[in-house]
């Protein structure tokens, strides 16, 4: 059943965890098939246990040493998910942790050359925008870094920032350059 949940993702690459950032979305919820030896919480501001999942992480058939790679929709209602403070991850050898976003960016979207939309926001507030057609929900792009261009043929697209705001999607409209 689909439902409000938070995607959280990440990888262990030669001995090093990589989070990234969490993403409120709209999905059927994913969440470990069985358990392993790397344990993945969200937490709240008071430390406070959010979830917690037990979990091994999906190695390539192609590379068997390549980096192993998770991602979990965890079902977790609008009141929860901006009381996610940070992520926490630890494994054998690996330790990480990361903090989400509090506050939306405000993001603006100009026509770029045929058929592409650029992008700007404030990544210090969202280092990653989930970027959307706003008719078929089809995923465009994970954009970073504060800009970046999407390939669309439409005048919008729906961004839904990382982190924790309490409203994280929004439409935004190309405006000409």
């Amino acid at each position: 059943m689909v439902q409000s949940g938070m995607l959280v993702w990440g990888r262990i690459e030669d001995g090093r965890a990589v989070l990234e950032p969490a993403v409120r979305v709209t999905a059927r919820p994913s969440l470990p098939s069985r358990a392993g030896p790397y344990r993945l919480e969200g937490r709240g501001e008071d430390g406070g246990r959010l979830f917690g999942l037990d979990f091994a992480p999906m190695e390539t058939a192609a590379e068997p040493t390549a980096a192993k790679h998770f991602a979990f929709v965890v079902p977790m209602r609008a009141e929860a998910a901006v009381r996610l403070a940070s992520l926490h991850l630890v494994g054998p050898g690996i330790r990480t942790s990361s903090v989400q976003a509090l506050e939306a960016p405000a993001v603006t979207a100009t026509h770029a050359a045929a058929g592409r939309i650029a992008l700007r926001w404030d990544a210090s507030k969202s280092p990653m925008l989930l970027v959307r057609d706003p008719v078929t929900g089809e995923v465009l792009s994970f954009a970073r870094g504060g800009v970046s261009e999407v390939v669309t043929g439409r005048d919008e697209v729906v961004v839904t920032a990382s982190g924790r705001a309490a409203r994280p999607e929004t439409r935004v409209r190309a405006r000409s350059r």
